[in-house]
């Protein structure tokens, strides 16, 4: 009969082994399953609509930049997470635009919250109309590469 003490190198190997492949998928360059892949990417998307519904609209003009400032710091965790996936390699191409795509609205959120800084009502919402119009393409664009990757929250009203 074996001690404990023989065991503990084998189920240390044996638990490194299960820990690498659940983690990093170990075996296939570090890439997760498509199951996998869509798992994890819509729980993000889940994890940060939640977030951003939390963030209370702004009331007066005054509120805008306070307003972006929450919803950019949402946007930048979410937009780090989704990035930090390994796709499988037939998911890549797609999974790299939406990073992509991201990085320019996140970059476009925080040139608003910048052009609003000090400005009058007028001109606060004013900048904030004409922004919103060009991230609601890039969201159309978001969108359409989310459903190229077989994401069912991403790009839904739900994430």
């Amino acid at each position: 009969m074996r001690s404990a003490d023989a065991l503990r190198p084998r189920l240390l190997l044996a638990g490194a082994v299960a820990a690498c492949s659940l983690l990093v998928g170990c075996g296939s360059g570090g890439r997760l399953s498509a199951s996998d892949y869509r798992t994890q990417g819509d729980a993000s998307c889940t994890d940060a609509h939640k977030r951003l519904l939390a963030v209370r609209a702004p009331a007066s003009a005054g509120e805008v930049n306070g307003y972006l400032q929450k919803e950019l710091a949402i946007a930048q965790e979410a937009q780090s997470r989704f990035a930090a996936l390994h796709p499988p390699s037939s998911l890549q191409a797609d999974h790299q635009a939406v990073v992509d795509l991201k990085r320019k609205q996140v970059a476009a959120v925080g040139g608003l919250i910048d052009q609003t800084r000090g400005k009058s009502n007028a001109q606060t919402i004013a900048a904030f109309k004409s922004a919103s119009a060009g991230l609601g393409t890039q969201d159309q664009m978001i969108n359409q590469r989310y459903r190229a990757l077989g994401l069912r929250v991403c790009g839904t009203s739900n994430g």
